[in-house]
């Protein structure tokens, strides 16, 4: 098997398509072409004719793993674009474009027979064959899976045209959508898809619309006893003379329908099961719904919705998922799980709605889909994802609040950092959600919703429904809302549950950051609640009565309550669990400035939490590690690096390391990885759950690190030291200073690139260091936006540089000459020295031994001669000075007299 790239959009010549399929074809066993990601998006128009396929070829146009097709293939409507005319030959067509092909058969692609042909999450658009198959003509094994087949026009089979003359032909298409063919001239038939001569067709969870034919069979014609089998699919809205959706030019053809809708009567012989004729499928416009191809989605009160039969799927016959299994067809053709719920007819299930317009509108005919309309589609369905298109941020202006009857998710994170890009405002005068019905699941994701306002209950959301409903908040802000009666930011009537959130700035008479209703349970893990006011009780939380309240590795804080729990109100059997958390700085009006208890037969149960006061609980359980009555040491709310604003210990913090060993289940799966039964893996700002030991509360301490060593070396008369390096786990920008050491003041440091310098050059014969041994002692630190700081102790040893000129590198004997001015230095290696002459001009001068020589014994000095007695192990360098006057000179030799 080869891999070949392409590498330009030439149409021949190294690099090419057509160069890479020559190549392909006759290359042994089954290759693959792929693209360089640099040509994502562009065009390889066929200039010089097809491209013939002879072998077993994948091309695959996808660059970014996305499955969307980066590359489009033109036949710049004069050439067919791939032709199969070889017995043997399979070509797999992956995330390709295939646009403005022209030929008598197969304007697009030619499938003879004896040759196999899959399509799989392509278009194949805008081409035109003057006999058959305006896209694809098939003789042979085709399938067509996850793809759209528009705008092709031919006499017979304007999308596609199978035949089977020679036998052994065999069509299946899938999840696909055949839409806008026409078949005009010739035969006439099958707009969307022509079938001739015992052709066989087995079309499955496909939308086959806004066809026209000029003849039979706007959608499908069958022709000269061909077979179609149809499940699960839309055949509607087309147009032709005679069976509009589907009919049969010479009525020979035979058909096996079940669980389909049709827009007309069909008038074939066959079996029919469950289909639904002349009816309306009520389909959105072909648009990118968010899969590898266009689609048509149902709308709101579709007879597609929940009217499949799932027990109809086919297999994953090409592992859509990725996980290498068979089983039934998991994925729509928007990507999207195939069955939520029940089945939908056609290629497109309904409930994944992109929102596209920031705009709060309800206007069918604009050509966007607002988040009121998502919902009012989602209401319909038994289970919808709600997301916004790539891209799209800003706020969403409520004119009304939002009801959510159904069970959805809405995820408002569009660019992948988990981080909201949407917020959802309801301008001081509305509620934004409201939540009802059992058994329903609402997931709230990477939103930020403020200015909530109601005179009732919710300022932000009311969840209604009972103990089976579900509202879970991940990733979001619930903020600045305000309820008349109770729950300024949350009036949960459910079990409620809420990961790496934030609730603050919300306010009401009770719960002024929430309230749950008596006998329900709410969850808490990596959330803040801080700065919210109740003017009764429960400034953070309060509870209706008998409820469960689980906190792990949360931070409640700086909540403040007219009455009872500016923290948490405990009302009438409740019972809570805190965990790892951090619970201070509230203030009560009455009692429990952290947790109060309003009424009696509360229980209360610490394990590794700081509380800054003591709580006054009928049942209180303090577990390992409860500390009380102590500064926390937070610093402010702040972005400290995750999806939403956090409060990070400080250095010294006592939350640091003191969490314990219990922790919560990754159940929302935060890192993706489909582990829902592992700890939580990371803290609300998005930092590993654990660095070292657990800490306190909903972030870990994270400081920066300093990297580098702790001691660097400069030669005197020079100022740059060494470049600072710290790293914050956070990604914040860091801030260098000169924090302290014996020598601090004779340095200098850049606030944002960490150069450290000394502001004098120091002078090895002068030292000025505290030691005055010519090491300078000075400790850095590095600060992020958080107020979190690293220091580093750094000992700066100064060298001694020689005042003349830098000797050069010549080796043992080579006779350097050096000329001393007045006080003047030469220096080196015993080894380097042999052999030089120094000389002055009437001044003394300095011979200096950096090794070898050890004591003065070591020299004889006779005449002009310097001498060693011997060359023993160094243990201090030696300086012999002499007056170099008159000219005298002197020569430097080994222990033996030489030179050398």
């Amino acid at each position: 098997m080869a891999l070949f790239t392409v590498s330009n959009t030439n149409d021949s010549g190294a690099g090419s398509l057509r160069q890479a399929v020559i190549d392909a074809n006759t290359a042994a066993g089954a290759d693959t072409i792929q693209f360089d990601p640099s040509l994502a998006f562009q065009t390889i128009k066929l200039t010089s004719g097809e491209l013939a396929i002879r072998s077993d070829i994948t091309i695959n146009g996808d660059t970014d793993g996305d499955r969307k097709a980066n590359i489009t293939i033109s036949g710049d409507d004069a050439h067919r674009i791939f032709n199969m005319n070889l017995p043997g030959a399979v070509l797999t067509v992956r995330s390709l474009t295939l646009t403005d092909g022209s030929e008598a058969f197969g304007g697009a692609i030619l499938n003879s027979h004896g040759t196999t042909l899959v399509v799989i999450d392509s278009t194949i658009k805008d081409s035109a064959a003057s006999v058959a198959g305006g896209g694809i003509a098939s003789g042979g094994t085709m399938t067509v899976i996850n793809s759209t087949i528009t705008g092709n026009t031919a006499g017979a089979g304007g999308g596609i045209f199978v035949e089977n003359n020679l036998g052994g032909q065999s069509a299946a298409i899938i999840n696909t959508t055949i839409h806008d063919n026409e078949a005009v001239g010739g035969f006439n038939a099958g707009g969307g898809l022509s079938a001739q001569n015992t052709g066989t067709v087995t079309i499955s969870n496909t939308t086959i619309s806004g066809n026209s034919a000029a003849g039979a069979g706007g959608g499908i014609d069958l022709f000269g006893s061909s077979t179609l089998t149809i499940r699960n699919s839309v055949v509607a809205d087309n147009a032709g003379s005679s069976g509009a959706d589907i009919g049969s030019t010479d009525n020979s053809g035979t058909i096996n329908a079940a669980s389909n809708v049709f827009g007309t009567t069909v008038n074939l012989v066959g079996t029919y099961n469950g289909n639904l004729e002349n009816t309306d499928p009520m389909l959105g416009d072909l648009a990118d719904n968010g899969g590898p191809a266009m689609t048509r989605l149902p709308l709101v009160g579709s007879p597609l919705i929940s009217a499949g039969n799932a027990t109809l799927l086919p297999a994953d016959t090409f592992n859509l998922d990725g996980n290498a299994g068979t089983t039934v067809l998991p994925q729509d053709a928007t990507g999207g799980a195939r069955v939520i719920g029940s089945l939908d007819i056609g290629a497109a299930e309904a409930r994944d709605f992109v929102v596209t317009t920031l705009l709060d509108v309800v206007n069918a005919g604009d050509g966007v889909l607002s988040l009121r309309e998502a919902v009012t589609l989602a209401n319909t369905t038994t289970y919808a994802n709600i997301t916004f298109a790539a891209g799209l941020s800003g706020t969403i202006e409520l004119t009304g609040e939002l009801a959510l009857t159904s069970s959805v998710t809405i995820n408002g994170d569009t660019n992948g950092d988990r981080k909201a890009d949407i917020t959802i405002s309801g301008m001081d005068t509305h509620r934004i959600f409201n939540t009802s019905g059992a058994n329903t699941s609402v997931q709230l994701h990477s939103l930020t919703l403020t200015d909530g306002a109601t005179t009732g209950a919710g300022g932000a959301i009311q969840a209604l429904g009972g103990p089976s409903a579900l509202l879970s908040l991940v990733d979001s802000t619930i903020r600045d809302s305000n309820a008349t009666i109770d729950g300024g930011g949350i009036h949960s009537e459910v079990t409620l549950f809420l990961h790496n959130s934030l609730v603050t700035g919300n306010s009401s008479n009770f719960g002024g950051g929430i309230l749950i209703q008596a006998g329900l349970t709410i969850g808490m893990s990596h959330t803040t609640i801080h700065g919210n006011h109740a003017t009764a009780d429960g400034g953070g939380i309060d509870t209706g009565g008998d409820n469960l309240v689980n906190i792990y590795n949360s931070t409640i804080t700086n909540n403040t309550a007219g009455g009872t729990g500016g923290g948490i109100d405990l009302l009438d059997g409740s019972r809570a669990n805190v965990v790892s958390s951090v619970v201070a700085g509230n203030t009560a009006g009455t009692s429990g400035a952290d947790i109060g208890e309003t009424g009696t037969d509360s229980d209360l149960h610490v394990e590794s939490s700081l509380f800054s006061t003591t709580p006054s609980i009928d049942s209180f359980t303090p577990g390992t590690t409860f500390i009380t009555g102590a500064d926390p040491r937070l610093g402010p709310l702040a972005d400290n690096g995750g999806p939403v604003l956090t409060r990070t210990p400080l250095n010294g913090s006592l939350l640091i390391s003191a969490g314990g060993t219990l922790r919560m289940n990754d159940s929302t799966d935060v890192d993706g990885d489909g582990n829902t039964a592992e700890d939580v893996p990371f803290d609300a700002a998005g930092n590993p759950r654990v660095i070292g030991t657990l800490d306190i509360g909903a972030v870990e301490f994270a400081p920066p690190v300093i990297g580098g060593g702790a001691t660097a070396t400069v030669a005197e008369n020079s100022t740059a030291v060494t470049t600072v390096i710290a790293t914050d786990p956070t990604g914040q920008l860091l801030n260098y200073s000169i924090f302290g050491g014996a020598d601090a003041a004779k340095f200098g440091i850049n606030a944002t690139t960490g150069a450290l310098a000394f502001l004098a050059a120091p002078d090895f014969e002068s030292p000025s260091d505290a030691g005055g041994n010519n090491i300078y002692d000075v400790i850095v630190r590095a600060r992020d936006a958080s107020g979190l700081t690293a220091d580093k102790a750094i000992a700066v040893t100064v060298t001694d540089v020689a005042d003349t000129p830098a000797r050069d590198a010549t080796p043992p004997g080579g006779g350097d000459s050096h000329t001393l001015p007045s006080g003047g230095t030469v220096s080196g290696t015993a080894a380097q020295l042999f052999g030089d002459t120094v000389s002055g001009l009437g001044t003394t001068g300095t011979i200096r031994f950096t090794d070898s020589v050890t004591k003065l014994s070591d020299l004889i000095i006779s005449g002009n001669e310097v001498r060693l007695a011997s060359a023993g192990p160094n243990s201090a360098p030696l300086t012999l000075q002499g007056d170099f006057s008159d000219g005298r000179f002197f020569v430097v030799k080994n222990a033996a007299g030489g030179s050398d």
